[in-house]
């Protein structure tokens, strides 16, 4: 942009001013001259063109891969828990976060009043048997 402004400038110089000095019209100069900045002005196009079309990419690329996580992270949860049927799991394993299962009924959730506060779901008396 600098250069095509710089050119652009020269180029006012040249056809206006320089003819109140005396500078006469002749192809050996004028034919150079406009050839250096239609091309100085054709290679500025592109290079915005170029960038702009890069940086497009670039932002759908960007939104591409954003909208992979997303889904790659709704689906892990789902993947996580579907991997073990809850019929093969055994006996007082942790469904949730809040609730563990009875060893009586593996179907039913028990909800347990005084929660561990470095294991969620979990009483303390629980970890302790655990442990042994």
């Amino acid at each position: 942009m600098f250069m095509m402004f710089c050119v652009l400038q020269i180029d006012g110089l040249v056809r206006v001013d320089f003819y109140r000095f005396g500078l006469r019209f002749s192809y050996v100069w004028a034919f150079p001259f406009s050839t250096m900045v239609r091309l100085v002005f054709l290679f500025g196009w592109l290079n915005i063109a170029a960038a702009i079309i890069v940086h497009m990419r670039a932002l759908a690329f960007k939104r591409r891969k954003v909208q992979q996580l997303v889904i790659d992270v709704k689906a892990e949860p789902a993947k996580k828990e579907s991997s073990v049927p809850a019929s093969e799991k055994p006996a007082g394993e942790i469904i949730g976060r809040e609730s563990i299962v009875s060893e009586n009924h593996p179907a039913q959730p028990v909800q347990n009043e005084q929660k561990s506060p470095i294991v969620p779901g979990i009483t303390p008396e629980e970890l302790k048997r655990r442990s042994e």
